[in-house]
């Protein structure tokens, strides 16, 4: 067996080998997010979990940061494309988290958990949230291309995205409209099967 501090010293080093590769090999806003994130998710939503339900949406800070970090490794600065991934992210995991553990509520309650499914028999109080996190989820998913930011179903470099700008309008909304029938389509499978 592994004494907890020793367990522990593994991890800092870990973590502490981790940000400062970020800083000296990516970048050091990159490695500064990162620390963040670390932090958050060890000092923040760790302790929160046994404690209330609300660290589930704490949690999804940390959670959605790797995209986030990501664009910031790439691009050298926080702009509004790392930050709709961020949003992207952070929004989707909530209802997909609510759904695993109402699945699995005796043992989260078994360990201790505090989750919002512990204490709803009914599963009214937690399909209210997770269907209001999907609604969020929505106009975010459809603002990479309100913007203007190169995040669509649809490579920007794409040859036929090219021979679409040439042609109307609607046949350049037509990508578009398959990515929205398609995430349709997929979220009316997924409500099916819930029930």
């Amino acid at each position: 067996r592994i004494r907890a501090s020793r367990l522990m010293r593994a991890r800092l080093a870990a973590g502490s080998a981790g940000i400062l590769l970020l800083a000296f090999a990516v970048h050091p806003l990159t490695a500064l997010l990162a620390a963040a994130t670390l932090a958050a998710y060890v000092f923040a939503y760790t302790p929160l979990k046994t404690r209330t339900s609300l660290a589930t949406i704490v949690g999804a800070v940390p959670g959605a940061a790797p995209p986030l970090l990501g664009w910031t490794g790439a691009s050298g600065e926080l702009a509004l494309g790392g930050w709709l991934l961020f949003a992207l992210l952070f929004l989707w995991q909530l209802p997909h988290f609510l759904a695993i553990a109402w699945l699995y509520r005796e043992d989260y309650r078994a360990a201790g958990m505090r989750l919002l499914t512990i204490d709803d028999p009914d599963f009214a109080r937690t399909a209210r949230q997770s269907a209001l996190w999907t609604v969020a989820l929505l106009p975010v998913s459809l603002a990479p291309a309100r913007h203007g930011t190169r995040l669509s179903c649809i490579h920007p470099r794409s040859r036929r995205l090219k021979n679409r700008r040439s042609k109307s309008a609607p046949a350049a909304r037509r990508p578009k409209a398959a990515c929205l029938a398609a995430i349709a389509a997929l979220f009316f499978t997924l409500a099916d099967r819930a029930e």
